[in-house]
């Protein structure tokens, strides 16, 4: 068009028809100017349109339903002879032997299973628009057409080409792709299935990673372990009890062949595992996959006698034979191990043996974690004992959980009773070992302690079984960390302590109106506790207040919408965790009284947990909650630490509530001869203020200085050091007549073993300072005294305080 003429008419003056831009020129002019000069040089007879000649959008009208259910038999016409050729290509190419395909043959195959694919596409969304009738959208779950799709147009032939994976990768490669897209566009068009598609997106996601791993792309299979996993989260949210989902969040937990480096990896995979067969709807098929860990752990006690067992192993040695000693002997033979239940629960004690209540501070020592406290608990409940049927100790806890098909005889509990005694121990002994030295500043700790208070609390309507194993949970062992709880709560006024008999559930809900909703890390601006703990008795809200509270949230103006749903929940990592399980039911609140949050319509033996809808109504999205991994706000550690008060207040037969002669709360244990004082050297986790005025709480306490590593094999054997100093600085000088000698090995930090004498001098220096420090003071001159390697992890180790 207009040739020779420059690609920017505008901006080059010789393409504005030798127009000179002379000075004071009026720039409206200009402008006009340069607009007709594009349009006179922009003209083309071809492109001259004959404005009479057009026609005019056609008129539509919206499909009937008759033709809407004619369109879709046509559809449905098409689809089963498709899915009938691909279910025959399936079963063929499964079971019988057939020499390597070439080429042509996948690309054939490919056509017809991405045809079936196309034909389910079209049938989902023609049943499933907006226009259609509640009739035709009730198609696809009658004929299960999204089960069908994902089994027999995207399941079998990935199983297919997974066998022979070595001839076709780059076509697997290129149908998961396919596919992928394909499910990504029905999760944008189709919201009401979207479970579903999660699913399928998280499980195609597996697949892509199992292949990255097979090319050794630890890259390319971080990102898509990624990404399968946080679909298989956001499928929980609806689904918490399908134990199918937490099978495969196993799988993804794909330890590295060390043990020391991966021991929380194990402990996840754990977890999942036996998760999945504890849950409401047990995925039986954990039994066969649970192998895959095992013969890893299996293989590390193994070894030679030259490499040296640490706690972590003897742990994990226990769970595992505990496990095998569930299994029928034919399983255990197939894997080439000893089909005695006896070898395995003598295992069992033997690896417990190992684990030294008092021992020194290892390289190994084991520290609590929530996930680490249910997997003990979720031993207890058992382990099948046989294909499809449950654990005695499950039908005895849960026996709404239970089917009457799936209780091995009226003698299991007496015949796994062996199997529960193991495990009994198994808590019994490490109970007090996670807590003997445990650092109160990390959250996990805490966790912990939630996730055992929330077991033991069915036990409180089980006389039988509380006499049985009530006392392996060691109440007297948890006091003082209560306790620090209690002395927490006085700072606040001991708000939580009045509240503890208000209501059943142990949880808080706080209304959307009440204040705006908190951004990624905690607290909104309105960051008042008392106010948060006392919202039931201040919660008089008028309805102009309503109106102006909080714009964004325009259903809390709605008068109609009942209180339950104007809620918001401050779900607690924990509360994830636990979803699912019998010990974490949400109650049906009383359409009688909507506004009586504390009226609730179970059974005693189904003692809710949460709210009704409490996961749903959480105000932590996904990306969130994986945040509050590391770093977590204000407002849940004061939350948890509330619960974990009301937990132990409706623990009767554990606990009891005593005041000293100041009028003060302690929590103590019926029949205690005193009360459990807490450590006053133990903290609690610190919170920090950052400058936007948000308050947040590290997980982990390494975390508060960003420059220091995680704690080194050095430093945890240098705590002995501190502990002896410690103990020694409790004690009168006139006992230190003589000269100390601390022995340091170095056989588990990779160092040279050596040793610190302490003298009366040392003593006498720790005398001048005040009492609260005085084992640091006395710590701290040691370091004159200590090889110059270790010094500098010595004073990392102090957490560089000044004296």
């Amino acid at each position: 068009m207009g040739g020779g003429r420059s690609n920017d008419p505008v901006a080059s003056p010789g393409a504005l028809g030798g127009a000179h831009l002379n000075e004071g020129q009026d720039c409206a002019n200009v402008a006009a100017m340069q607009v007709q000069t594009v349009k006179t040089d922009n003209q083309d007879p071809t492109l001259e349109l004959d404005w009479k000649s057009m026609f005019k959008q056609p008129d539509t009208r919206p499909l009937t339903s008759e033709e809407m259910k004619s369109e879709l038999r046509g559809i449905y016409a098409g689809l089963e002879p498709v899915e009938e050729a691909c279910i025959h290509w399936a079963k063929k190419l499964a079971t019988s032997a057939i020499d390597p395909l070439d080429a042509k043959q996948y690309a054939t195959l490919i056509a017809l299973y991405r045809t079936l694919l196309h034909e389910h596409i079209d049938f989902l969304m023609a049943s499933q628009q907006p226009i259609a009738s509640p009739e035709l959208k009730s198609l696809a779950a009658k004929y299960d057409m999204p089960a069908r799709m994902w089994k027999h147009a995207i399941h079998s032939f990935l199983g297919i080409m997974h066998k022979r994976l070595f001839e076709c990768q780059e076509f697997m490669d290129s149908f998961i792709i396919q596919a992928y897209l394909m499910i990504s566009l029905l999760d944008e068009t189709i919201p009401g299935l979207r479970s579903t598609w999660i699913e399928c997106k998280a499980e195609l996601a597996r697949y892509v990673y199992a292949i990255t791993i097979l090319k050794n792309d630890t890259i390319a299979g971080q990102c898509w372990r990624d990404v399968s996993r946080e679909d298989y989260t956001r499928v929980l949210v609806e689904k918490p009890t399908e134990g199918r989902i937490y099978h495969h969040l196993a799988i993804l937990e794909r330890p590295r062949p060390s043990l020391d480096k991966d021991f929380n990896a194990i402990v996840s995979q754990l977890f999942y595992f036996t998760k999945s067969l504890v849950v409401e709807t047990p995925f039986f098929t954990t039994r066969d996959s649970i192998w895959t860990i095992i013969n890893i752990i299996i293989a590390r006690t193994k070894e030679p006698a030259s490499i040296p067992q640490t706690d972590e192993d003897h742990f994990l040695t226990a769970a595992v034979h505990l496990i095998l000693a569930s299994l029928e002997p034919k399983a255990l033979r197939k894997y080439g191990h000893k089909d005695t239940r006896n070898h395995h629960l003598q295992a069992v004690y033997n690896a417990l043996e190992e684990i030294k209540i008092d021992g020194p501070y290892k390289t190994s020592r084991i520290h609590p974690t929530a996930k680490l406290g249910q997997l003990l608990c979720q031993l207890l409940l058992g382990i099948p004992l046989g294909e499809k049927k449950r654990s005695p100790m499950m039908a005895a806890l849960a026996p709404d959980f239970v089917m009457a098909e799936e209780i091995a005889d009226s003698d299991a509990m007496a015949n796994a009773r062996d199997i529960h005694d193991a495990t009994i121990e198994l808590i019994n002994t490490m109970i007090p070992y996670l807590l003997e030295k445990a650092d109160t500043r990390d959250l996990g700790v805490w966790g912990f302690i939630y996730i055992i208070l929330v077991f033991m609390r069915p036990l409180e309507t089980r006389p039988a079984l509380r006499a049985w194993f009530g006392s392996a949970f060691h109440a007297r062992t948890l006091a003082p960390f209560l306790n620090m709880l209690l002395r927490e709560d006085e700072t606040r006024g001991g708000l939580t302590l009045k509240s503890t008999s208000q209501s059943e559930l142990v949880t808080v809900s706080s209304l959307l109106n009440d204040k705006p909703k908190p951004g990624m890390y905690g607290f909104s601006t309105e960051d008042n506790i008392r106010k948060y703990y006392h919202r039931e008795q201040e919660s008089t809200t008028t309805t102009e207040e309503t109106a102006i509270s909080n714009a964004a949230h325009k259903r809390d103006r709605d008068t109609e919408t009942p209180v339950w749903e104007q809620m918001y929940a401050n779900v607690l990592p924990e509360h994830i965790l636990l979803s699912g399980l019998f010990v974490a039911r949400e109650a049906e609140l009383c359409k009688k009284s909507p506004k009586n949050l504390t009226n609730i319509t179970v059974k005693a033996e189904e003692r809710p947990l949460f709210p009704k809808n409490w996961f749903e109504c959480s105000k932590h999205s996904i990306d969130e909650a994986q945040v509050r991994n590391h770093v977590q706000d204000a407002e849940t550690h004061h939350d948890r630490s509330m619960q974990i008060l009301r937990l132990v207040a409706q623990l009767r037969h554990f606990f009891i509530f005593i005041t000293d002669e100041d009028g003060r709360y302690w929590i103590s244990v019926p029949g205690a001869s005193s009360t459990p004082k807490p450590d006053p050297n133990k903290k609690m986790p610190e919170i920090i203020e950052r400058d936007s005025g948000v308050r947040i709480v590290y997980v982990h306490p390494s975390a508060l200085d960003p420059d220091d590593e995680p704690i080194s094999a050095c430093e945890m054997e240098l705590g002995k050091v501190a502990d002896i100093a410690r103990s020694a600085a409790e004690k009168p000088l006139s006992t230190h007549d003589t000269e100390t000698t601390v022995s340091v090995q170095g056989s588990e930090t990779g160092l040279d073993s050596f040793e610190i004498i302490l003298s009366a001098d040392d003593y006498e220096a720790a005398a001048t300072v005040p009492a609260e420090d005085s084992a640091t003071k006395l710590t701290k001159d040691m370091l004159n005294k200590i090889p110059e390697n270790l010094a500098m992890c010595m004073e990392r180790w102090l957490g560089k305080t000044e004296v």
